[in-house]
């Protein structure tokens, strides 16, 4: 799951492309924010992070790692991804896609400006 900082004049969306583009070399096309959380720190020296879950389509499963950010990768099927995750907001997110998927009918948060 690549992620990042949303820079000056970007758009979540934006962000989201050319965070897939630097750490694992998918030219995305973002569909949607599929769920919001936030990291809010008992410390106060630490930053508060705002998470956007952005659900993206791919023509291409070609990865290319940088190996700075990044060292490896796995393709790993919804009971996979479980077992590796250790946040579980981000298990949360990810059940809760696939049960919508699951039903045909997913919920945004947003989606895209045409």
């Amino acid at each position: 799951m690549p992620g990042g900082h949303i820079g000056f004049g970007e758009t979540i969306f934006t962000a989201a492309k050319r965070e897939s583009l630097e750490e694992v070399g998918l030219d995305v096309k973002p569909i949607g924010v599929f769920g919001m959380n936030e990291n809010v720190p008992k410390d106060p020296t630490r930053k508060h992070y705002i998470l956007f879950h952005i659900i993206c389509s791919a023509d291409s499963t070609d990865v290319k790692i940088d190996g700075k950010e990044l060292v490896e990768y796995a393709w790993l099927s919804q009971e996979e991804s479980m077992n590796l995750l250790h946040a579980s907001a981000y298990k949360e997110i990810i059940r809760e896609y696939a049960n919508q998927s699951k039903k045909g009918k997913i919920e945004w948060v947003f989606t895209p400006s045409p």
